[in-house]
């Protein structure tokens, strides 16, 4: 996790700071379909105040297919590629269904000669969404983590062609997520004095007094 605080340390004052966890960062994108699950810290409640939290979620994609006309005779069509990932958590109100990431990539109505081949990609890409949690923060708030997982996706469409299209298709995708905490910390307790200093500041007045005594009596 990184801490990072928003004001400087001062002694009985409360402060703004942020603290992150995420995991699956910088992304490292597999052969689909894909299936991926990672942890993030809940909010440790010794910091402070948990005031707000937003968790991002991130993907990444490379597609490249190729397109064979089977036939005997030309074909006129149009490809189109598709990556999706899907996610859910374990928390309670599990705020992520109903988010999907996703990439479509097109070829354009392309003539393909008898026998031809032709090769499109890779096709790269990158998305993100995020979700304000601050109606969920005390699902949060604990010790432990919570998962974040998503499954992807993906396949190719044929517009044209007559079915004498042989395509194949070549995908890999990837995932990760980021929590961050925003919150008031704990107040810094004001220094006690040592009693060292305590004898010093004692030292110091009988000295202002006694010097004060002598003068008057000069």
């Amino acid at each position: 996790m990184t801490l990072s605080v928003g004001a400087a340390l001062i002694p009985g004052t409360v402060h703004a700071a942020s603290i992150t966890s995420e995991f699956g960062l910088p992304i490292i994108e597999s052969l689909t379909e894909i299936k991926e699950s990672g942890n993030l810290n809940k909010f440790n409640p010794s910091l402070g105040t948990l005031t707000g939290a937003t968790l991002t979620v991130f993907m990444s994609a490379t597609q490249k297919f190729s397109i064979t006309n089977t036939s005997a005779q030309d074909q006129f069509a149009k490809i189109s590629s598709t990556v999706n990932l899907f996610w859910n958590s374990s928390l309670p109100s599990n705020p992520l269904p109903g988010t999907v990431l996703n990439f479509e990539a097109s070829t354009g109505f392309v003539n393909y000669a008898v026998g031809e081949t032709i090769e499109f990609g890779p096709f790269a890409s990158t998305d993100m969404a995020s979700l304000d949690l601050g109606g969920i923060l005390s699902e949060l708030i604990g010790p432990g983590q919570f998962s974040v997982d998503f499954k992807s996706l993906s396949g190719l469409s044929t517009t044209g062609g007559g079915g004498n299209l042989r395509t194949k298709q070549v995908t890999t995708a990837g995932g990760g997520a980021r929590i961050e905490y925003t919150f008031d910390d704990a107040p810094t307790p004001a220094p006690v004095p040592e009693p060292s200093t305590f004898l010093l500041l004692g030292s110091g007045l009988a000295g202002v007094i006694g010097w004060k005594y002598r003068k008057k009596q000069i």
